[in-house]
């Protein structure tokens, strides 16, 4: 499973590109995400939007790999997380995710920046961010 706009697509080069472009070397590639985004990404074999608090729209066992790039911090209930994606993955199945250090610089200033500011000051601090790629939580 792959997500998002694939904003990777448009900045990795060489080795890393070929490592994390998925496309052509499986039988068919997933893009899901609570993001509409996603229905715009040209590197998926299907695109499908998971609605928050919903149960996600695949069979039991029937994803062999799914992955994770900076999103589980974001999750407000993992334990629900969780339980869909050991529900959807095959047995043997893997579940491979990064998430940001709680620790390091980002996270403790993100958490001791009131929500409300986030916004205006990632232009401070990124400003070559692109908009098109600040994701916003859909409301429940």
């Amino acid at each position: 499973m792959w997500a998002g706009r694939d904003k990777w697509e448009r900045i990795e080069t060489g080795y890393l590109r070929t490592l994390t472009r998925l496309k052509g070397k499986v039988a068919k590639l997933i893009g899901a995400d609570v993001d509409e985004a996603v229905l715009e990404n040209p590197v998926v074999d299907e695109a499908v939007t998971l609605r928050i608090g919903a149960s996600y729209p695949f069979e039991a066992g029937s994803i062999d790999l799914i992955t994770s790039w900076a999103t589980l911090e974001h999750i407000a209930n993992a334990e629900e997380t969780a339980r869909e994606i050991e529900r959807i993955l095959k047995p043997g199945g893997w579940f491979c995710a990064w998430t940001p250090n709680k620790w390091g610089y980002v996270g403790m200033g993100a958490r001791l920046i009131p929500n409300a500011l986030h916004q205006k000051l990632l232009g401070f601090f990124a400003p070559k961010r692109d908009e098109v790629d600040t994701f916003r939580l859909p409301t429940a």
